[in-house]
């Protein structure tokens, strides 16, 4: 439950309809859930674990060959950003369903992993006010929550988009889109729509007139309501027919 818990959160967090550049699988983060790994009981222990599996993950994700290469790979890239940090919840400390429903408050560690090529800046916790800084396995880290963690990445994500410009260039990236099928569907959806003659290019953070269009709809908007809905589902399943949390913390007592 706390994966899909997390990534909700995050999603809706992070994601404002119309607003937010998503092309080429554009997010907020990357949730890695450590399977078939030794439990770790310790702060230190999760940190070498964390730093170790994003290291590999980096590094696969400069070295794989995909089998099909996907039209346009150029904007497929892997941000500085992503390189500089991870976070880390600590997942037996959230094994009962209602410790997770509370999730911004979530405690996290957030690791700086000492990969700062491509930054317009070293980052710093300084913004965090009420962060207990430290250091662990010599990398410097921040005790805070998640609502805090979040909002301190997606600052700078601001940050080096304003130094950088949006990654990837969304005049370019989508400008090398307009002979493929996904294309001409979008350009038919948006003529449709009141678009015009102008070329279906830039930031699609720009397409839409929230004058005309205030309110979310379409595709976008109906699969947020049924996510919505099947979280709720979910959660309601695990109460009725799986849950047994309190009877695990009855018999621990």
């Amino acid at each position: 439950m706390l994966r899909s818990a997390l990534h909700n959160y995050l999603y809706r967090r992070w994601f404002r309809p119309y607003r937010t550049d998503i092309e080429y699988s554009q997010f907020i983060a990357h949730i890695l859930h450590f399977r078939d790994q030794p439990a770790v009981q310790d702060e230190e222990s999760a940190v070498d674990m964390t730093i170790s599996m994003h290291g590999a993950v980096c590094s696969g994700l400069d070295s794989k060959t995909p089998k099909t290469e996907p039209e346009n790979q150029q904007y497929y890239t892997t941000r500085p950003l992503f390189r500089a940090i991870a976070i880390v919840i600590q997942g037996q400390h959230y094994s009962r369903c209602y410790d997770i429903r509370p999730i911004t408050y979530m405690p996290v560690l957030i690791i700086l992993t000492g990969q700062d090529d491509g930054l317009s800046a070293p980052i710093t916790f300084d913004s965090i006010t009420d962060a207990e800084t430290v250091t662990i396995r010599g990398k410097t880290a921040a005790r805070t929550n998640l609502e805090t963690a979040i909002g301190f990445i997606m600052a700078l994500e601001e940050r080096e988009d304003a130094a950088f410009g949006p990654q990837p260039d969304p005049v370019a990236s989508t400008a090398a889109s307009t002979g493929n099928s996904i294309y001409r569907y979008r350009r038919s959806t948006a003529n449709e729509l009141g678009w015009g003659n102008e070329p279906l290019t830039g930031p699609s953070s720009q397409w839409v007139d929230m004058n005309r269009y205030p309110d979310w709809t379409g595709l976008g908007a109906r699969y947020d309501r049924i996510l919505d809905v099947v979280e709720r589902r979910s959660f309601e399943r695990h109460m009725t027919l799986e849950c047994n949390c309190i009877e695990r913390d009855l018999s621990n007592q």
